[in-house]
């Protein structure tokens, strides 16, 4: 501390005191605030990127907690706990729901606040609504996989009383479809900005097959598949274009980057052919269920379910060869001890189709069955 004479226009002399100019403990302690979420903020985006969603989740904890209206902590605490519930395969049904009712909440307080493009205009506020959408989405699978297993339940249990699951099932069928009912606006919303957006394709056909509207559900199906075949040509020349510039001399690192977008389309239009299938199989329209199942092992020929699918799809068309060969092609490439209940069921199709085929030996075939348009005469999904 200085002491100051400093001369009045009245000659009069007056001592002062006068400090030398520090910033509040209160400015200090804000400052401190900032620093300490950029930081948290940083190592979150980092093990986000890295796939450590775990740790993702407790550094965004701590912005929050230094900075409790951080629309963008909040939204990124939101994704990681969707990504480790959806990669997390330790994780039970109830553990998983915790996590995703956490996120649901999450980003239901943040939706509505306005998301600006920080690299041009527009609002960005489609990506946290997909975001929304896909917790969503991902809770009404939690109650569908509660309603397939109580259905199966009962119709395994002959003593069981139907109506001891009636209203259970009824119930979760309710919460079911009220959390599709809320996806479903968000995803067109979604579209109305991003016209291809696969997220929202892939979505929408999900929750439309799963409130039974089956028709847009595979026009939004064949929307997606369309874009998916689409992405991965783009990817290819990008990576062909990349070669080229590089004279050939692509690094380890930006070929793994490209495989990685294209085998990741590839899986995910795997499991649309699946899904597409098994709503054939329902609909008994078997001809464009094997299709599906075709269009699925040429895209992953290891995957021994799709025979299984396949062959009865082949069995119901009454093409009792290949049916055959699908079971075989199963019981060839699963595990005996891993597969054990599986298998069970495979080699009980095997001797039927088997059995087929030597009642009706070389019997013309019905028509619209040999090219796979029609449906036979075995009016049942698994062609019994």
């Amino acid at each position: 501390m200085r002491v100051w004479i400093i001369p009045i226009v009245l000659g009069v002399l007056v001592t002062t005191t006068a400090c030398e100019s520090f910033p509040s403990e209160a400015a200090e302690q804000a400052e401190d605030k900032v620093a300490r979420a950029d930081y948290f903020e940083t190592a979150a985006v980092t093990y986000y990127d890295g796939g450590r969603y775990e740790l993702a989740a407790t550094q965004f904890r701590r912005v929050i907690e230094e900075q409790p209206q951080n629309k963008k902590a909040k939204r990124g605490l939101a994704k990681s706990l969707y990504m480790e519930s959806a990669g997390n395969p330790g994780l039970n049904r109830q553990e998983r729901a915790v996590l995703l009712r956490e996120a649901q909440g999450l980003l239901e307080s943040v939706v509505s606040l306005e998301w600006p493009n920080p690299t041009g205009t527009g609002s960005r506020r489609y990506e946290v609504q997909t975001d929304l959408a896909l917790v969503y989405l991902d809770l009404a699978d939690l109650y569908d996989r509660d309603v397939r297993e109580l259905e199966y339940a009962l119709s395994r249990d002959a003593s069981a009383s139907e109506a001891k699951f009636a209203g259970t099932v009824e119930i979760q069928k309710s919460k079911r479809d009220d959390l599709l009912h809320k996806a479903i606006p968000l995803f067109r919303e979604v579209l109305a900005v991003s016209a291809e957006n696969p997220y929202a394709l892939a979505s929408l056909s999900k929750a439309h097959l799963q409130l039974g509207n089956d028709d847009l559900g595979i026009e939004f199906a064949e929307r997606y598949l369309d874009i998916s075949k689409k992405s991965q040509h783009q990817w290819k020349q990008q990576l062909d274009l990349y070669a080229e510039n590089v004279q050939g001399r692509v690094t380890h690192e930006q070929r793994t980057f490209y495989m990685n977008k294209i085998q990741g389309a590839r899986a995910k239009q795997m499991k649309m052919h699946l899904l597409l299938g098994s709503v054939f199989m329902r609909r008994n329209e078997f001809g464009r269920a094997a299709k599906e199942f075709t269009s699925a092992i040429k895209i992953d020929s290891a995957v021994p379910a799709t025979y299984l699918e396949r062959a009865q799809a082949l069995a119901a068309l009454q093409q009792f060869n290949k049916a055959v060969e699908d079971i075989e092609e199963y019981l060839k490439i699963t595990d005996p001890a891993m597969h054990r209940t599986a298998r069970m069921k495979a080699v009980e199709l095997l001797d039927r189709y088997q059995g087929a085929l030597a009642r009706r030996g070389a019997a013309p075939v019905p028509a619209g069955v040999a090219d796979g348009t029609g449906t036979g005469d075995w009016g049942t999904p698994d062609g019994r």
